[in-house]
Protein backbone atom coordinates (compact mmCIF):
# COMPACT_ATOMS: atom_id res chain seq x y z
CA UNK A 1 0.00 0.00 0.00
CA UNK A 2 2.82 2.25 0.06
CA UNK A 3 3.17 3.07 -3.88
CA UNK A 4 -0.19 3.93 -4.11
CA UNK A 5 -0.48 5.87 -1.31
CA UNK A 6 3.06 8.19 -1.93
CA UNK A 7 1.27 8.16 -5.61
CA UNK A 8 -1.49 9.99 -4.45
CA UNK A 9 0.96 12.20 -2.48
CA UNK A 10 2.94 13.06 -5.26
CA UNK A 11 -0.09 13.54 -7.80
CA UNK A 12 -2.27 16.26 -5.04
CA UNK A 13 1.07 18.10 -4.47
CA UNK A 14 1.16 18.85 -8.43
CA UNK A 15 -2.15 19.69 -8.79
CA UNK A 16 -1.61 22.23 -5.90
CA UNK A 17 1.80 23.78 -7.22
CA UNK A 18 0.77 24.20 -10.95
CA UNK A 19 -0.94 27.32 -10.11
CA UNK A 20 1.07 30.59 -11.32
CA UNK A 21 0.46 33.22 -8.53
CA UNK A 22 0.21 36.69 -9.07
CA UNK A 23 2.82 39.17 -7.57
CA UNK A 24 1.15 42.13 -7.64
CA UNK A 25 -1.78 43.26 -5.35
CA UNK A 26 -4.81 46.12 -5.76
CA UNK A 27 -4.19 49.15 -3.71
CA UNK A 28 -5.55 52.54 -3.15
CA UNK A 29 -2.79 53.89 -1.59
CA UNK A 30 -0.53 56.65 -1.97
CA UNK A 31 2.01 55.44 -0.11
CA UNK A 32 2.45 51.90 -1.67
CA UNK A 33 2.22 53.47 -4.88
CA UNK A 34 5.11 55.60 -4.02
CA UNK A 35 7.22 53.02 -2.47
CA UNK A 36 6.22 50.37 -5.87
CA UNK A 37 7.88 53.80 -7.56
CA UNK A 38 4.80 53.55 -9.59
CA UNK A 39 4.05 56.85 -11.73
CA UNK A 40 0.39 57.39 -11.99
CA UNK A 41 0.57 60.17 -13.76
CA UNK A 42 2.94 58.48 -16.74
CA UNK A 43 1.05 59.24 -20.02
CA UNK A 44 2.10 55.87 -21.52
CA UNK A 45 -1.02 54.84 -24.28
CA UNK A 46 -2.43 51.34 -24.50
CA UNK A 47 -5.02 51.88 -27.52
CA UNK A 48 -7.36 48.87 -28.15
CA UNK A 49 -8.87 48.15 -32.03
CA UNK A 50 -11.85 45.70 -33.00
CA UNK A 51 -13.84 45.13 -35.84
CA UNK A 52 -15.16 47.50 -37.63
CA UNK A 53 -12.87 50.75 -37.03
CA UNK A 54 -13.72 50.80 -32.83
CA UNK A 55 -11.16 51.77 -30.80
CA UNK A 56 -10.30 52.54 -27.42
CA UNK A 57 -7.45 54.91 -25.25
CA UNK A 58 -6.41 54.82 -21.94
CA UNK A 59 -3.49 56.10 -20.24
CA UNK A 60 -1.40 53.08 -18.45
CA UNK A 61 1.24 53.20 -16.39
CA UNK A 62 5.02 51.58 -16.86
CA UNK A 63 5.26 49.21 -13.74
CA UNK A 64 8.47 47.49 -14.80
CA UNK A 65 10.75 46.70 -17.79
CA UNK A 66 12.19 44.34 -19.02
CA UNK A 67 16.08 44.16 -19.45
CA UNK A 68 15.57 43.98 -23.30
CA UNK A 69 12.34 45.85 -22.93
CA UNK A 70 11.62 48.42 -25.37
CA UNK A 71 8.31 49.18 -23.68
CA UNK A 72 6.39 48.96 -27.14
CA UNK A 73 4.32 46.09 -27.71
CA UNK A 74 1.40 44.82 -30.53
CA UNK A 75 -1.02 41.63 -30.53
CA UNK A 76 -3.92 40.16 -29.68
CA UNK A 77 -5.15 41.35 -26.32
CA UNK A 78 -6.32 38.18 -24.21
CA UNK A 79 -7.50 37.75 -20.37
CA UNK A 80 -4.70 35.27 -18.75
CA UNK A 81 -5.23 33.93 -15.35
CA UNK A 82 -3.43 31.98 -13.42
CA UNK A 83 -6.60 29.39 -13.26
CA UNK A 84 -7.07 28.67 -17.31
CA UNK A 85 -3.39 28.88 -17.81
CA UNK A 86 -0.81 26.45 -16.41
CA UNK A 87 2.96 25.41 -17.55
CA UNK A 88 1.33 22.38 -19.73
CA UNK A 89 -0.65 24.74 -21.57
CA UNK A 90 0.87 25.12 -25.16
CA UNK A 91 2.45 28.05 -26.45
CA UNK A 92 1.53 30.82 -29.12
CA UNK A 93 3.45 31.69 -32.16
CA UNK A 94 1.34 34.99 -32.63
CA UNK A 95 1.80 38.67 -30.89
CA UNK A 96 -0.34 39.00 -27.87
CA UNK A 97 -1.11 41.30 -24.44
CA UNK A 98 -1.62 39.49 -21.00
CA UNK A 99 -4.52 41.15 -19.17
CA UNK A 100 -4.25 40.04 -16.00
CA UNK A 101 -6.35 41.06 -12.94
CA UNK A 102 -4.47 41.63 -10.02
CA UNK A 103 -7.35 41.31 -7.75
CA UNK A 104 -7.17 37.74 -7.32
CA UNK A 105 -4.85 34.69 -6.68
CA UNK A 106 -5.83 30.83 -7.63
CA UNK A 107 -6.05 28.96 -3.95
CA UNK A 108 -3.00 26.71 -3.10
CA UNK A 109 -0.70 28.79 -6.16
CA UNK A 110 2.95 27.92 -6.73
CA UNK A 111 5.38 30.41 -5.74
CA UNK A 112 7.79 28.29 -8.54
CA UNK A 113 5.95 30.21 -10.60
CA UNK A 114 4.45 33.70 -11.56
CA UNK A 115 1.26 34.76 -13.75
CA UNK A 116 4.29 37.10 -15.64
CA UNK A 117 6.92 34.77 -16.47
CA UNK A 118 4.32 32.13 -17.16
CA UNK A 119 2.81 34.61 -19.56
CA UNK A 120 5.95 35.56 -21.42
CA UNK A 121 6.62 31.13 -21.82
CA UNK A 122 3.35 31.10 -23.88
CA UNK A 123 5.04 34.50 -25.80
CA UNK A 124 3.38 37.44 -24.53
CA UNK A 125 4.94 40.42 -25.88
CA UNK A 126 3.94 42.15 -22.50
CA UNK A 127 1.31 42.61 -19.36
CA UNK A 128 -1.17 44.74 -18.08
CA UNK A 129 -2.77 44.44 -14.66
CA UNK A 130 -5.74 45.87 -14.13
CA UNK A 131 -8.12 46.43 -10.58
CA UNK A 132 -12.03 46.69 -10.81
CA UNK A 133 -12.12 47.70 -7.35
CA UNK A 134 -8.90 49.44 -7.13
CA UNK A 135 -7.34 52.56 -8.13
CA UNK A 136 -4.38 50.30 -9.57
CA UNK A 137 -1.83 47.09 -8.87
CA UNK A 138 1.64 47.50 -7.69
CA UNK A 139 4.51 44.71 -7.73
CA UNK A 140 5.45 42.85 -5.45
CA UNK A 141 8.70 44.05 -3.79
CA UNK A 142 10.15 40.34 -3.92
CA UNK A 143 8.79 40.16 -7.98
CA UNK A 144 10.46 44.00 -8.32
CA UNK A 145 14.21 42.70 -7.12
CA UNK A 146 14.20 39.99 -9.99
CA UNK A 147 15.27 40.89 -13.51
CA UNK A 148 11.84 41.74 -15.19
CA UNK A 149 11.14 38.96 -17.68
CA UNK A 150 8.02 41.51 -19.90
CA UNK A 151 6.90 44.75 -20.04
CA UNK A 152 4.44 45.22 -17.33
CA UNK A 153 2.03 47.69 -17.55
CA UNK A 154 -0.60 48.69 -15.11
CA UNK A 155 -4.08 50.61 -15.51
CA UNK A 156 -4.57 54.13 -13.15
CA UNK A 157 -8.15 53.56 -12.25
CA UNK A 158 -10.59 51.16 -11.44
CA UNK A 159 -13.00 53.34 -14.15
CA UNK A 160 -10.50 52.36 -16.85
CA UNK A 161 -10.15 49.10 -16.22
CA UNK A 162 -14.14 48.27 -16.38
CA UNK A 163 -13.99 50.20 -20.01
CA UNK A 164 -11.35 47.80 -21.19
CA UNK A 165 -12.75 44.71 -20.37
CA UNK A 166 -16.16 45.73 -21.46
CA UNK A 167 -14.85 45.96 -24.81
CA UNK A 168 -14.63 42.08 -24.78
CA UNK A 169 -18.49 42.18 -25.79
CA UNK A 170 -17.20 43.96 -28.47
CA UNK A 171 -16.07 40.60 -30.39
CA UNK A 172 -18.18 37.65 -28.44
CA UNK A 173 -20.74 37.08 -30.96
CA UNK A 174 -18.01 36.74 -33.25
CA UNK A 175 -17.70 33.32 -34.66
CA UNK A 176 -14.53 31.85 -32.43
CA UNK A 177 -14.13 34.95 -30.04
CA UNK A 178 -10.42 34.99 -28.47
CA UNK A 179 -10.98 36.55 -24.92
CA UNK A 180 -9.34 34.70 -23.21
CA UNK A 181 -6.08 32.86 -23.84
CA UNK A 182 -6.62 29.74 -25.59
CA UNK A 183 -4.19 28.02 -28.43
CA UNK A 184 -6.45 26.69 -30.34
CA UNK A 185 -8.51 30.08 -31.03
CA UNK A 186 -5.03 31.78 -31.58
CA UNK A 187 -4.62 29.14 -34.32
CA UNK A 188 -7.75 29.92 -35.71
CA UNK A 189 -7.41 33.92 -36.32
CA UNK A 190 -3.32 34.02 -36.48
CA UNK A 191 -3.44 34.61 -39.93
CA UNK A 192 -5.24 37.71 -39.68
CA UNK A 193 -3.68 38.90 -36.28
CA UNK A 194 -0.35 38.52 -37.63
CA UNK A 195 -1.65 40.51 -40.98
CA UNK A 196 -2.85 43.67 -38.90
CA UNK A 197 0.66 43.64 -37.44
CA UNK A 198 2.16 44.42 -40.06
CA UNK A 199 -0.07 46.41 -41.70
CA UNK A 200 -1.09 43.98 -44.58
CA UNK A 201 -4.91 43.54 -43.55
CA UNK A 202 -7.57 45.49 -41.79
CA UNK A 203 -8.70 44.31 -38.18
CA UNK A 204 -11.16 41.04 -38.78
CA UNK A 205 -13.85 40.05 -36.86
CA UNK A 206 -13.18 37.91 -33.77
CA UNK A 207 -9.86 39.75 -31.71
CA UNK A 208 -8.97 42.86 -29.88
CA UNK A 209 -5.68 44.46 -30.96
CA UNK A 210 -3.90 46.22 -28.49
CA UNK A 211 -0.70 48.56 -28.77
CA UNK A 212 1.43 49.51 -25.75
CA UNK A 213 3.31 52.81 -26.14
CA UNK A 214 5.21 54.44 -23.58
CA UNK A 215 5.31 57.75 -22.59
CA UNK A 216 7.26 59.90 -19.85
CA UNK A 217 7.64 56.55 -18.04
CA UNK A 218 10.57 57.20 -15.95
CA UNK A 219 10.49 58.67 -12.63
CA UNK A 220 8.23 58.46 -9.29
CA UNK A 221 4.92 59.76 -8.69
CA UNK A 222 6.08 60.88 -4.99
CA UNK A 223 2.33 60.05 -3.98
CA UNK A 224 0.78 62.72 -6.25
CA UNK A 225 -2.02 61.15 -8.46
CA UNK A 226 -2.87 62.58 -11.88
CA UNK A 227 -6.23 61.40 -13.56
CA UNK A 228 -5.84 58.98 -16.76
CA UNK A 229 -7.55 59.96 -20.13
CA UNK A 230 -9.65 58.16 -22.15
CA UNK A 231 -11.75 57.82 -25.54
CA UNK A 232 -13.38 55.44 -27.30
CA UNK A 233 -14.82 54.77 -30.43
CA UNK A 234 -16.82 52.39 -32.24
CA UNK A 235 -19.10 51.85 -35.75
CA UNK A 236 -19.04 48.36 -35.85
CA UNK A 237 -21.45 45.79 -34.16
CA UNK A 238 -22.52 48.09 -30.75
CA UNK A 239 -23.09 51.05 -33.41
CA UNK A 240 -21.71 54.44 -33.27
CA UNK A 241 -20.40 55.59 -29.70
CA UNK A 242 -17.93 58.10 -28.10
CA UNK A 243 -16.65 58.57 -24.39
CA UNK A 244 -15.37 61.59 -23.36
CA UNK A 245 -12.03 61.90 -21.36
CA UNK A 246 -14.31 63.50 -18.17
CA UNK A 247 -16.63 60.96 -17.83
CA UNK A 248 -14.64 57.65 -18.64
CA UNK A 249 -11.94 57.28 -17.03
CA UNK A 250 -10.84 59.93 -14.79
CA UNK A 251 -10.52 58.64 -11.44
CA UNK A 252 -11.73 61.37 -9.53
CA UNK A 253 -10.58 62.96 -6.41
CA UNK A 254 -11.82 59.91 -4.06
CA UNK A 255 -10.78 57.70 -6.15
CA UNK A 256 -7.45 57.04 -4.34
CA UNK A 257 -6.87 57.51 -0.50
CA UNK A 258 -3.92 59.04 1.62
CA UNK A 259 -2.03 57.07 3.81
CA UNK A 260 -3.32 59.23 6.48
CA UNK A 261 -7.14 57.24 5.92
CA UNK A 262 -5.31 53.87 5.81
CA UNK A 263 -4.08 52.17 3.79
CA UNK A 264 -6.22 49.39 2.80
CA UNK A 265 -4.34 46.86 0.07
CA UNK A 266 -1.08 48.28 0.12
CA UNK A 267 0.32 44.70 0.92
CA UNK A 268 1.33 42.59 -1.47
CA UNK A 269 -1.21 38.99 -2.58
CA UNK A 270 2.16 37.08 -2.02
CA UNK A 271 0.11 33.55 -1.78
CA UNK A 272 2.09 31.44 0.93
CA UNK A 273 2.65 27.48 0.86
CA UNK A 274 0.37 26.76 3.05
CA UNK A 275 -2.08 25.43 0.71
CA UNK A 276 0.50 22.64 -0.99
CA UNK A 277 1.03 21.44 3.10
CA UNK A 278 -2.12 20.59 3.74
CA UNK A 279 -2.56 18.66 0.77
CA UNK A 280 0.24 16.67 1.14
CA UNK A 281 -0.63 16.82 5.14
CA UNK A 282 -4.18 14.92 4.16
CA UNK A 283 -2.64 12.74 1.38
CA UNK A 284 -0.24 11.39 4.28
CA UNK A 285 -3.58 10.90 6.66
CA UNK A 286 -4.81 8.94 3.97
CA UNK A 287 -2.12 6.65 3.68
CA UNK A 288 -1.82 6.03 7.68
CA UNK A 289 -5.91 5.14 7.30
CA UNK A 290 -5.29 3.16 4.29
CA UNK A 291 -2.58 1.14 6.02
CA UNK A 292 -5.06 0.61 8.94
CA UNK A 293 -8.04 -0.20 6.67
CA UNK A 294 -5.99 -3.41 4.83
CA UNK A 295 -3.25 -4.56 6.79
Amino acid sequence: MLFPALLVVVLTYHVYSSLAWTPASPTNSTTAVAEAGLNLTDTSILTLEWYSQGSLRVQVSLASRAKDGTGYAKGAFVNFSEEDVTVATPAVNVSWIAFIDCDRNATGASLETDIISLAKSKGAGAALLYSQTSTTCILDPVYRSWDPVLDVYTTQSATSSRLMDTQFRQITLSAEPLVDYDPERFEYHSGNITAVIQGTSPISLGYIIATLEPRNDTGMSGGTVGGDSGAGTGNGTTGSSTQSDSSTTQPGPSSIQSSSSGDQSDSSAVPSAQSSFCAVLIAVVFYALSERLFS
